[in-house]
């Protein structure tokens, strides 16, 4: 029990009262605010199919039957300036990891999959123009115009 008790505290699985308080309270509309995640990823996901400068958007929906989420991922083209887009996202942040209210985005090459082999990340499909969207619950049009505006200013 001491040891495992230790791994808990050293890999920080426990609450303070204060957080644990906070995650309850938090599950009360985690089902409400997951529906404006999904809808929002959902529409954000297909605006962005169409948007020039943009190879490739992967969501769920689209490679499986029952497949939804709040998250979605874009291939920039290669003419596409993979820092110049980062730079223009504005109020969309630019985090290590996803989740959260907040729209947010991720660079997995720089990131979450910066010690993969380059191999193996070129067979998961991780390449320099890969961008990771963890889509909030801000108003669906700010989130569109934010990534639309990033891609053409990236042109």
């Amino acid at each position: 029990m001491a040891k495992a008790k230790a791994k808990v505290i050293n890999l920080g699985a426990n609450l303070s009262p204060f957080e644990a308080w906070l995650g309850c309270r938090g599950l009360k509309t985690m089902s409400i605010r997951m529906e404006r995640h999904v809808k929002n990823a959902a529409i954000l996901a297909s605006e962005l199919k169409a948007v020039k400068g943009i190879k490739n958007v992967y969501y769920p929906e689209y490679v499986a039957e029952r497949g939804s989420g709040a998250m979605v991922s874009i291939e920039l083209d290669e003419e596409t300036d993979v820092t110049t887009f980062f730079k223009s996202l504005g109020w969309v942040k630019i985090i290590p990891t996803l989740a959260g209210l907040d729209t947010t985005v991720s660079y997995p090459i720089a990131t979450s999959h910066r010690t993969v082999p380059e191999d193996t990340r070129q067979k998961l499909g991780i390449n320099k123009q890969l961008v990771r969207i963890s889509v909030g619950i801000e108003n669906e049009n700010d989130i569109i115009d934010a990534f639309k505006n990033a891609v053409k200013k990236s042109l």
